[in-house]
């Protein structure tokens, strides 16, 4: 009994495949696909708001007021500087004087 179950297995495969009619050997299986359709989004849009003004401008108006603070600490250096060499001159010619 053994041998007789591959036999007969062979055979329903046999009568299986003969049962179909040529054209339908060759034609390819039709199959029904579910299609899925998928939606893709861009990032969402994030509206960022401006930001405030003040501290540049804050900023800007103090720097420029230490600018001119500094120019005026530098015109001031210059006259005392020019005072000083007018003082040295003199000093000198007082000493020549002497001396001669």
């Amino acid at each position: 009994m053994r041998p007789l179950i591959p036999l007969f297995f062979f055979a329903a495969l046999l009568r299986d495949v003969s049962a179909q009619t040529p054209a339908q050997r060759r034609a390819a299986p039709q199959v029904k696909h579910d299609t899925i359709y998928v939606a893709v989004q861009g990032p969402p849009a994030v509206n960022v708001e401006a930001q405030s003004q003040w501290p540049p401008v804050v900023l800007g108006i103090a720097g420029l007021l230490l600018l001119w603070l500094q120019l005026r600490i530098m015109g001031r250096q210059t006259e005392a500087m020019n005072r000083q060499t007018a003082i040295l001159d003199r000093q000198t010619a007082l000493g020549e004087q002497q001396a001669a």
